[in-house]
């Protein structure tokens, strides 16, 4: 994955139906939900994510809501659907398995990881859905930058490790 630690990155220039769609997405909403909403189907929205992922960098859809967030075509209040004042904090079994969907991982690239089995990974993924208050796990990961549960560095190391609000505060002074 090439993202350029730089805060400056140009943002690819998105139609307005793309970045739509990255905005659903990250409030979590399923493909099924998005074609209804966009009345199309839902292998359109399926080509359009996979764009959206080529033009962002992003290896998983996951990497895809946190690189939205990071480049602000998604606003922290798109992701947070659901009122949770205190999101249940994680165990730090949970924080690292978030991490590796982060970084585009999935349930055997987690498993492997830690060390445990794929079954106990969906348990942790399962757990850290409901902490969170999170409808899937690229929702989740939104959330988690949101919360400050994960830093850019999670997403991508060659990004710096400080938290989503951080990012955007340099980035509003420096503007």
């Amino acid at each position: 994955m090439t993202i350029a630690p730089d805060s400056h990155r140009p943002v690819p220039v998105l139609t307005t139906e793309q970045a739509t769609l990255l905005k659903l997405r990250a409030a979590g909403r399923s493909r099924a939900r998005i074609a209804r909403a966009l009345y199309t189907s839902e292998s359109q929205i399926t080509d359009l994510l996979n764009q959206l992922q080529a033009a962002l960098g992003a290896e998983s859809r996951a990497q895809l809501i946190g690189l939205g967030l990071i480049h602000r075509i998604v606003s922290p209040q798109d992701v947070i659907v659901r009122h949770v004042s205190v999101p249940i904090p994680l165990t730090p079994r949970q924080r690292q398995v978030l991490t590796i969907f982060a970084t585009g991982g999935n349930d055997q690239d987690a498993a492997t990881a830690l060390g445990i089995t794929t079954s106990t990974v969906r348990e942790y993924a399962s757990k850290l859905l409901s902490n969170l208050g999170a409808r899937d796990r690229a929702h989740a990961v939104g959330l988690g930058l949101v919360y400050e549960v994960l830093l850019l560095s999670d997403l991508n190391p060659a990004l710096p490790a400080v938290t989503l609000t951080d990012h955007l505060a340099q980035f509003a002074a420096n503007t």
